[in-house]
C-alpha cells in the first residue's frame, strides 16, 4: 500500500508540474512591455506554438507599448512590425492543415492597423501583387517548370488575395492595389489550363472573389462567365458532347460557336454515374432506348440511384480544399463534383445579377453560359438536388436574357421615318414702308408706343447731363483742394524756413549762422 500512495502522489506531483509547465508556455511568459520585433525569426520564435488567443494577446501587448503617439521612431517600428505580420500571415496561409484561427486573428489585427500606415500597407500588397503576376508569368512561360499547379495560385496565394481584398475598397475607379488585383485574378481565369478537380476548384474560388470584389461597383466580369462556361461545359462526358452536337437535339453548341476558348480538359468534370449512362444510351437503339431505360431501371435500381445517395446540396469547404495536397483521391470522386457543380451553380447565379451592368448585350454575354448550363442540365442520372439547382440556374439565365430582350428598342432605320414637311406662307410686304413709321392700325398703342420712346430718350439724356454735371463738380472740388493743399504747403515751408534762421542765430551768438573767425580762417 505504501508503494501505491508513492506512485499516486508522483501522479499528482507530475501532474501539477504539467499543469505549472502549460501555464508557464501561456500568456505568463510574455512581457508586458516587448520591443517590437526587428526581424521576422524573432516574432516567429516569440508567438511559436501559441494558440490564436495568446498570440492576439502578443500582438495587442506590442502594439500598446510601441504605439505611434508614444514616440517619434514608433511610427517607423510599426511599419516593420506590419511587415512581418504580412509575412507571417503567408507563412500561416502555407500550412496544411489551414490554422484558420489564427488567420481570422491576423485578419482583424492588420486591418487595424493598417490605417495607421496606410501608404506602406498599400506598398507591401503591390510588392506581393508583383511578385504574384511574376510567378504566373514564369509558369505560363514553361508549363513543364510550372508544378502541379500550372500557374494557378495556391492555398497561400490565395489566402493573400482575400487578404488584399478585405482591406483596400474594391469600389473605387482605379486604386494601386485592387486595380492590379482584379487584373491578376482575370489572368488567372483566363490564361492557366485546368487538367485536375483541384485545379477547377481553385479556379471556382478565384472566380469568386472576383465577382465579389466587383459587386461593390457593380462591376461586370467577363472572365468568370467564361470560366463558368468551360467549368459547364466540362461536366458534360466527351461522348455526350459529341452525340449532341451531331444529332442537334440538344441545345449545345461547340466552343468555336460560341466563341469561348476552353482551358478545361474535356469530360474532366463528368460525373461516372453520367458517364455510365452515356455508353448504355449509345449501345441502345434509338427508337426503343427510352423503354429499354425503364425496364432497366426496374430491374437494377442500384444502377439507377447509385448517384442519388446524397441529396442535400454539398458544399464546397474552403479551408479543407486547401489543405489537401493536389494529388489527393477524393478529387477524383462524384462527391467532390457535386460540390464543385453546386459551387459554380451558386457563382453562375451571382454573375448572372451582376450582368445588368452590360446594358443591352446581355443575352449575347450570357449566351455561353446559357448554352452549357443546357447540355448539363440534359444530363441523365444526374442528382436531384444538382438537376434542380442547374435546372434554376438555367430558368433565371433564360428570364434575364429575355427581359433585356423584351425592353431593346429597334435600331432607327432613317428610309423608313417619314419626315414632317413645315407649313408655307407667302410673306407679308407694306408696299408705303418707312423705317422710322408704324404701321399699327390702333392708333392710341402707337402714340403710346411712341410716348414711351420718347420717355426713354429723355431718361437717357437726362442720365448723360447729371454725369457731367457730376464730373464737372468733382473736378472743381478737386481742384479747390489743390489750391488749398499748395498755399499750406507755402506756409509751412516759410515757417519752418524762420525756425531754422532762429536756431542758427542762437547757435551763433548773434551773428546770423556765420562765425566771424572761422570766416578769417577760411579766407586764408
Amino acid at each position: 500500500p505504501q508503494q501505491e500512495k508513492q506512485q499516486q502522489q508522483q501522479h499528482v506531483d507530475q501532474a501539477h508540474a504539467a499543469a505549472a509547465a502549460a501555464e508557464l508556455d501561456g500568456p505568463l511568459d510574455l512581457s508586458y512591455t516587448p520591443a517590437v520585433p526587428e526581424t521576422y525569426q524573432e516574432f516567429a520564435a516569440l508567438v511559436a506554438g501559441r494558440p490564436a488567443e495568446h498570440l492576439q494577446l502578443a500582438i495587442q501587448r506590442i502594439r500598446a507599448f510601441n504605439a505611434a503617439a508614444l514616440a517619434t521612431d514608433n511610427k517607423r517600428r510599426l511599419q516593420v512590425f506590419y511587415g512581418i505580420l504580412e509575412q507571417h500571415f503567408a507563412m500561416l496561409a502555407g500550412e496544411q492543415p489551414v490554422p484558420a484561427a489564427h488567420l481570422d486573428i491576423l485578419t482583424q489585427i492588420m486591418l487595424q492597423l493598417a490605417p495607421e500606415v496606410p501608404f506602406y500597407a498599400a506598398t507591401v500588397a503591390r510588392m506581393r501583387l508583383e511578385k504574384l503576376h511574376d510567378r504566373l508569368s514564369k509558369a505560363l512561360a514553361n508549363p513543364l517548370a510550372a508544378g502541379p499547379l500550372l500557374g494557378w495560385p495556391g492555398s497561400r496565394q490565395i489566402m493573400q488575395l482575400r487578404l488584399f481584398s478585405c482591406m483596400f475598397p474594391t469600389s473605387d475607379k482605379r486604386h494601386p492595389v485592387t486595380t492590379p488585383l482584379a487584373l491578376l485574378l482575370g489572368k488567372y481565369l483566363m490564361q492557366c489550363p485546368v487538367t485536375c478537380p483541384y485545379l477547377a476548384a481553385a479556379g471556382l474560388l478565384v472566380a469568386g472573389m472576383a465577382l465579389h470584389n466587383a459587386s461593390a461597383a457593380a462591376r461586370f466580369c467577363p472572365e468568370v462567365v467564361n470560366f463558368l462556361a468551360a467549368a459547364f461545359s466540362a461536366f458534360v462526358p466527351p461522348a455526350a458532347a459529341g452525340t449532341a452536337a451531331q444529332s442537334g437535339t440538344a441545345a449545345w453548341e461547340p466552343a468555336a460557336a460560341q466563341q469561348v476558348v476552353s482551358l478545361f480538359t474535356p469530360g474532366l468534370l463528368a460525373l461516372d454515374c453520367c458517364k455510365a449512362e452515356v455508353h448504355k444510351q449509345q449501345a441502345t437503339d434509338k427508337h426503343i432506348g427510352s423503354n429499354k431505360q425503364k425496364k432497366q431501371q426496374q430491374q437494377h435500381p442500384k444502377n439507377h440511384g447509385q448517384c442519388q445517395h446524397q441529396q442535400h446540396k454539398p458544399r464546397l469547404q474552403l479551408y479543407q480544399l486547401l489543405s489537401q495536397p493536389t494529388d489527393a483521391t477524393k478529387f477524383g470522386s462524384d462527391t467532390f463534383k457535386l460540390q464543385l457543380l453546386h459551387c459554380a451553380v451558386a457563382t453562375a447565379s451571382r454573375a448572372c445579377q451582376l450582368s445588368s451592368g452590360c446594358g443591352d448585350a446581355v443575352p449575347q454575354v450570357l449566351q455561353p453560359l446559357t448554352a452549357a448550363v443546357a447540355a448539363v442540365a440534359q444530363l441523365q442520372k444526374l442528382p436531384e438536388s444538382a438537376a434542380a439547382a442547374v435546372v434554376r440556374l438555367q430558368q433565371q439565365l433564360q428570364e434575364t436574357s429575355a427581359a433585356v430582350m423584351v425592353k431593346r428598342k429597334p435600331l432607327l432605320q432613317s428610309h423608313r421615318v417619314k419626315t414632317v414637311i413645315p407649313r408655307e406662307f407667302n410673306p407679308r410686304f407694306e408696299t408705303d414702308f418707312a423705317l422710322n413709321k408704324d404701321f399699327d392700325p390702333d392708333r392710341q398703342r402707337s402714340q403710346a408706343r411712341k410716348l414711351q420712346r420718347q420717355l426713354v430718350k429723355e431718361k437717357r439724356g437726362a442720365m448723360r447731363e447729371l454725369r457731367r454735371d457730376a464730373a464737372f463738380m468733382a473736378a472743381e472740388r478737386d481742384a479747390d483742394k489743390a489750391r488749398v493743399d499748395a498755399e499750406r504747403l507755402t506756409s509751412e515751408r516759410a515757417f519752418y524756413s524762420e525756425l531754422q534762421m532762429q536756431e542758427a542765430d542762437a547757435k551763433s551768438g548773434g551773428q546770423r549762422g556765420m562765425n566771424p573767425h572761422k570766416r578769417k580762417k577760411r579766407n586764408k
